[in-house]
């Protein structure tokens, strides 16, 4: 046996060969034989892909949104800075809300620049992973939206740290169907658009995102 040594993104594989009794076979029978035991590029990039630059940048983030916006709405609970920054704690508000939205626009942004940077992993490109990817999508979606339309911009970004509250306690769609409508819709988002982009990397964030979030929701909760 022939052992060659290739590298496929950075990650050393060795290929073991069997040689043919037919010398002027032999190196069409070893390419063939590399070809079959090369593992699909992001099979093998996969264990690596949180290790590129744009990847990283997603994660970054994606940690420092939550946490940002937790200090800031905990900041105003205590101090009324911004309230008295802007002379309205409803005025506030809506900075704040103006900061998590386009500060989470840059972050999905980001995250879409980390999916394209990686190859597709083909075992993810098939026409069933893209029908469940628009399935979590639209489904994402209408949490999302519907949660926004029942709390509205204050009730969405943060208003009851401004002592903005809301008049009764929200028990119909979509709290009905689970607590954190918001951030469970984002991460069925999340998922669906590496499903339907068939990038691993994509499920990794997506794994990342879901647990900030669920720090999110433990700091807000017990708030």
């Amino acid at each position: 046996e022939a052992c060659i040594l290739y590298v496929i993104g950075g990650v050393h594989v060795h290929a073991k060969l069997e040689s043919t009794g037919v010398a002027g076979a032999a190196p069409q029978s070893r390419l063939r034989s590399i070809s079959r035991q090369r593992m699909d590029l992001n099979d093998v990039v996969s264990l690596r892909t949180l290790q590129d630059p744009a990847a990283l940048h997603c994660v970054q983030l994606v940690i420092a949104c939550p946490v940002i916006w937790n200090i800031i709405a905990r900041t105003e609970y205590n101090t009324r800075f911004l309230t008295k920054l802007f002379r309205s704690r409803y005025v506030g508000c809506y900075v704040l809300a103006a900061w998590i939205f386009f500060f989470s626009l840059y972050r999905d942004y980001a995250f879409q620049v980390a999916l394209d940077a990686q190859a597709e992993c083909k075992a993810l490109s098939n026409t069933v992973i893209k029908t469940l990817a628009v399935l979590l999508y639209f489904a994402g979606g209408i949490f999302v939206s519907s949660s926004m339309w029942v709390l509205g911009i204050t009730g969405t970004y943060l208003g009851d740290y401004f002592g903005i509250l809301m008049d009764k306690r929200v028990e119909g769609f979509p709290f009905n169907v689970m607590d954190n409508p918001m951030y469970m819709g984002s991460a069925m988002i999340f998922v669906a658009t590496s499903l339907w982009n068939a990038k691993l990397v994509g499920l990794q964030l997506s794994a990342v995102i879901w647990l900030v979030y669920r720090l999110a929701i433990i700091l807000e909760g017990s708030f």
